[in-house]
């Protein structure tokens, strides 16, 4: 008869995949087990190869773990360790990395290496558009694809990001890049059809740029939208500044 590994003393009538025996289907129903995890008992008394009273010691006194081994970590071991270190510093020394400095110079990065290069990349790149999926592509960006990759690819600065959090603490339903014809607006209000917008220093960096967004505005306004522009060379606008811009135009809008 066999008799339960866990230390109960009854029959055991299974037996688990490491080979032991027990009362109950699951060591853990075991009555000595439950006795010994309540703390009712040591928990190792009457288990077979657990830590023993001297190991307990040990780790309660907190003894380094290499005490009494031969050759973990000995003063010698740290020498020839300490001299096989400096072996390694001598590989990459000052004038080992000038030999192979002069010994790649002219031939990984020369010119014939560069020819070879862009000749192992020929014909592996994508194959130009025809003119049907350019048309096809013309298409999508006219219909809301330029304003939704504008979304992902305009970076927002943090006067910007400041006057977002300004206007949706008064209007809670302000929305952010908003589409407008094929354009992406930086706040919208769009139940009063208000444009908030702050202008860096982007804006300004070229005539083209000036001219594009001047154009720009002309058309969203022709779809009567008002306009509240900040810039880089004012000074940063306060909320109850922003809050008479908002209000003047509703009262023109409704009043005028």
């Amino acid at each position: 008869m066999e008799v339960c590994y866990y230390g109960c003393g009854q029959e055991a009538k299974y037996q688990f995949k490491n080979g032991r025996w027990c009362c109950s289907d699951h060591y853990r129903k075991c009555p000595e087990f439950i006795k010994k995890i309540k703390g009712l008992e040591p928990w190792n008394k009457g288990l077979k190869n657990c830590y023993s009273e001297e190991t307990l010691k040990k780790q309660r006194e907190k003894i380094p773990w290499n005490k009494g081994k031969t050759g973990i970590y000995s003063e010698e071991t740290k020498i020839k360790m300490g001299k096989s270190k400096k072996g390694i510093k001598k590989i990459v020394s000052n004038e080992t990395k000038k030999k192979l400095s002069k010994s790649l110079k002219g031939r990984i990065f020369s010119e014939e290496w560069k020819k070879k290069i862009s000749d192992s990349k020929v014909g592996k790149s994508l194959p130009p558009r025809s003119e049907k999926e350019k048309e096809n592509y013309r298409e999508r960006m006219l219909n809301g694809g330029a304003v939704h990759a504008l979304r992902f690819m305009k970076k927002i600065s943090k006067p910007e990001i400041e006057l977002r959090e300004i206007i949706k603490d008064m209007y809670n339903n302000c929305q952010f890049q908003y589409p407008v014809l094929n354009y992406a607006l930086d706040i919208a209000i769009p139940e009063y059809k208000i444009a908030i917008e702050y202008d860096g220093y982007f804006h300004f960096s070229s005539e083209d740029k000036i001219k594009y967004h001047k154009e720009r505005q002309e058309k969203i306004e022709n779809e009567g939208w008002k306009f509240i522009r900040y810039n880089i060379f004012q000074k940063f606008p306060s909320k109850e500044i922003v809050k008479n811009d908002i209000e003047n135009i509703i009262e023109g809008v409704f009043h005028g």
